[in-house]
């Protein structure tokens, strides 16, 4: 009698050879040979090309090249520029970049005194008409006239009646301040300042960046909140500014020199791919209809099921992303947040449905990824087998959890920036990269919603990883 754990230590396939009669069988029935056969073995075997495995692996590797270029091209460059609106428009923008690092402050500061919020509108104002002259950056303005710099704009929300009025706006000019100008004495300027609920201004500005791969111009539309808190004092911030490319008129020479020509490659592989994809569901119908009374619906069904309808979604949110990409002449990476996260998904479905590829055996294919609800699946997938010592557990971590997470990991480091540095990326073992992105799964979302939150994420991870480090 054997032990449970020389059964548990049973390898998922039988590595003996198979005998010819069993090769005959597979080769002669196509059902038996969807259903034994992985794609690997299909090549071995018969000498078939896995089009699918190879297509979706180039498929992964230039959506991942493309988050990874946008890294080191834009993504510092942006959080830089957040930087300078920081140190130029608030009040104590100097001692605030002093700090050991702006990604870890918040772009925000507390005004407490009448004086002190006339003076931060003034210096705002007279920050925007002398940044050209005073910044080591390559700012540009934009011009009304020839020779006239766009005004700011001031759009100021006040109470009026016991209720909130809509907002007012004002150009704001070198010689003027809007609604402030009027302010002569201390006791009209606090009656103001006690009916005001926000500020905001809102300006252009052109820049040159000079990437390691590329020179790029971009406009910026720099926002800033002025906005009363708690009835208390008055906070401003760096809102979340507006990134577009200029304007170019040799589009040729822009898909060249920007890499947007990677996009292209993208449009293509996933147009062949859905095709190969189309025709393996075309000949499962067909196969179908002419299935023998004694072959299972099932095997017969093999590519009707919901990794292929997973495949096929992702691969038109791919196409789709890569010509509005081509359309709109941007970088490889798209500027706005919901054009990159569009762009950052599907690499993560791409790594998720890879698993699929790796193993046709059905009891090591349903632990490790379940398409309908892969992370639910995982995270229990964890949880069961915490302490168990069975080769199948070690093997779904190796060739299940690095995958399908993998994509998840592309997903965070591109929303979360720098805070990736704070835990020490692909160095980590394989259950921590596992955990950490089933975090940033969750908190990809909220990472623009408040100005703290680069501040609190690295540490909240790095805690959930050295208490989780040793269950795997």
């Amino acid at each position: 009698m054997r032990s449970e754990e020389e059964e548990l230590l049973e390898p998922l396939v039988d590595p003996s050879p198979p005998s010819p009669q069993m090769g005959k069988d597979r080769s002669g029935n196509p059902l038996a040979h969807g259903v034994h056969l992985s794609p690997w073995e299909r090549y071995w075997h018969h000498g078939r090309i896995p089009w699918k495995v190879i297509l979706h692996a180039l498929l992964m590797f230039c959506g991942t090249l493309q988050i990874m270029l946008y890294d080191n091209q834009n993504s510092a460059y942006v959080r830089a520029s957040y930087r300078n609106w920081a140190y130029f428009f608030l009040p104590n923008g100097g001692m605030s970049t002093s700090t050991r690092s702006m990604d870890a402050t918040p772009l925000e500061e507390s005004i407490f005194t009448v004086n002190d919020t006339l003076n931060a509108v003034a210096h705002v104002r007279d920050a925007y008409f002398s940044i050209k002259d005073v910044s080591v950056a390559t700012y540009e303005y934009h011009y009304a006239a020839p020779t006239i710099v766009q005004p700011m704009l001031m759009s100021v929300t006040q109470y009026k009646n016991k209720t909130i009025g809509p907002p007012q706006h004002y150009n704001i000019t070198p010689t003027s301040l809007g609604p402030f100008d009027d302010l002569d004495t201390t006791e009209t300027a606090m009656v103001f300042l006690h009916s005001l609920v926000t500020i905001e201004f809102s300006f252009p500005l052109r820049d040159i960046d000079y990437g390691p791969f590329y020179v790029d111009c971009f406009d910026w539309t720099v926002r800033l909140t002025l906005a009363m808190h708690e009835n208390s004092h008055f906070r401003l911030r760096v809102d979340e500014c507006s990134l577009d490319v200029c304007s170019v008129k040799n589009v040729w020479a822009t898909l060249r020199g920007r890499f947007v020509w990677m996009n292209v490659l993208v449009a293509v592989f996933a147009g062949i791919y859905l095709v190969v994809i189309l025709r393996s569901v075309v000949r499962a119908v067909k196969r179908l209809a002419r299935r023998p009374k004694h072959d299972p619906v099932p095997a017969t069904l093999r590519d009707l099921n919901g990794h292929y309808c997973l495949i096929g979604a992702t691969l038109v949110l791919v196409e789709f992303n890569a010509l509005w990409n081509i359309s709109s002449v941007v970088v490889h990476v798209p500027l706005r947040f919901d054009h990159r996260f569009i762009q950052a998904l599907g690499p993560l479905l791409l790594w998720s449905t890879f698993v699929g590829y790796l193993e046709h055996n059905p009891r090591f294919y349903s632990i490790v990824l379940t398409l309908r609800a892969s992370v639910p699946k995982v995270v229990g997938f964890l949880v069961r087998t915490r302490g168990v010592p069975s080769r199948r557990v070690k093997v779904a971590t190796r060739w299940g959890c690095r995958p399908s997470f993998l994509g998840t990991l592309c997903l965070g480091r591109s929303c979360l920036g720098t805070a990736w540095t704070a835990l020490a990326g692909f160095r980590k073992r394989a259950s921590r990269c596992s955990r950490f992105s089933m975090a940033t799964s969750s908190w990809t979302h909220l990472h623009r919603c408040t100005p703290t939150f680069r501040s609190w994420a690295p540490r909240i991870c790095t805690r959930s990883l050295r208490s989780s480090s040793t269950s795997c």
